[in-house]
């Protein structure tokens, strides 16, 4: 699915070393087949992946030994995810793998914990991962990344769900625009079904002939520092994920949409602030 995703034009790809959830030694497999068929250069795909502590794993599997410190751990999972993303198998290239982001899959239990886990990951900057992020965080936490003095990169994408219960993270949001981070939403359509319904989604939906799931989605890949995750093993989906993506990116620039979509994408931002 990974090469039909790129094939169709997807060009960032979120995975995690996390055998319970993720096949990332798939998602390797799918890079390194359409990089040998030349029709994409590794430079042109953006490549994702997660560190995920004990707690989010399954012991069968563990791509790192869990009695290690927390250093260790993260470093082997690393490593690990370097050998899994490598963009080509043969070992006389010149090809280096790297890791565009490396994600903390989630805090750890203790701010120490994740401050400790962080610097382990620092220690592949620039070279292996060439920058670091964290999902499933919470804004106090994430202020305690920016202002720890001990931690020398800071965050550069945060991936949260985006969805009503965290007021779709409407503070967070604010203060990723103003340190420059870039907010990867997931979990629209499963978790934020109560928006397919809002005024400006139905709305949008009739002006633009597309179903509301794919107008709720331009509508929010309209909101200023977001970005998307989303995931499909339907390759008609993706194109048509694809294709709502460029709508957004070229309705400014369409006389008889630009005033529809400004209005509509006004309103909705509006609704999700409230």
């Amino acid at each position: 699915m990974v090469e039909q995703a790129i094939e169709a034009g997807f060009r960032g790809i979120d995975t995690a070393a996390q055998p319970r959830h993720y096949r990332e030694d798939l998602v390797g497999e799918g890079i390194r087949s359409v990089l040998a068929k030349g029709h994409v250069k590794r430079q042109d795909l953006y490549i994702q992946t997660k560190f995920t502590w004990t707690s989010g794993q399954d012991l069968d599997g563990i791509p790192f030994d869990p009695n290690a410190s927390i250093t260790e751990q993260v470093k082997a999972s690393v490593q690990g995810s370097l050998k899994s993303l490598r963009p080509t198998n043969d070992h006389d290239s010149l090809a280096v793998p790297y890791i565009d982001c490396m994600l903390l899959h989630f805090p750890l239990p203790t701010l120490d914990q994740t401050v400790e886990a962080w610097q382990a990951v620092e220690t592949f900057v620039p070279h292996s991962v060439r920058s670091i992020g964290i999902s499933n965080v919470s804004l106090p936490v994430l202020q305690v990344l920016f202002a720890a003095s001990s931690i020398s990169v800071k965050p550069i994408v945060v991936q949260n769900r985006f969805h009503k219960a965290t007021d779709y993270d409407r503070e967070l949001r604010h203060f990723c625009l103003t340190q420059g981070v870039i907010y990867q939403a997931f979990g629209i359509l499963k978790s934020s079904k109560d928006l397919l319904d809002c005024p400006p989604v139905v709305e949008y939906s009739k002006l633009s002939q597309q179903t509301r799931a794919v107008s709720l989605l331009q509508l929010v890949l309209g909101l200023e520092g977001l970005s998307l995750v989303v995931g499909t093993t339907n390759q008609h989906t993706m194109r048509a994920d694809i294709r709502a993506a460029e709508d957004v990116l070229q309705n400014t620039q369409k006389p008889n949409q630009s005033h529809c979509w400004g209005r509509l994408h006004g309103e909705f931002a509006t609704y999700i602030e409230k």
